[in-house]
């Protein structure tokens, strides 16, 4: 279910970066979140949402 919850909300964050455009903020602090160290098991929430971006977006 934590898996689940966690793929919704990145396709929120994904979805939302999409409809602002290039001019969003969260295109940026996605792939600065998405690149730093994950310590954990679990994929972040940022790294789920900059994977979800197309390519030329990210």
């Amino acid at each position: 279910m934590r898996e689940e919850i966690a793929g919704i909300a990145a396709t929120m964050i994904a979805v939302t970066a999409a409809k602002e455009g290039s001019a969003s903020s969260i295109h940026a602090l996605l792939a600065s979140a998405a690149n730093s160290q994950n310590t954990g098991n679990r994929k972040s929430l940022a790294k789920r949402a900059h994977e979800m971006l197309p390519p030329n977006d990210a």
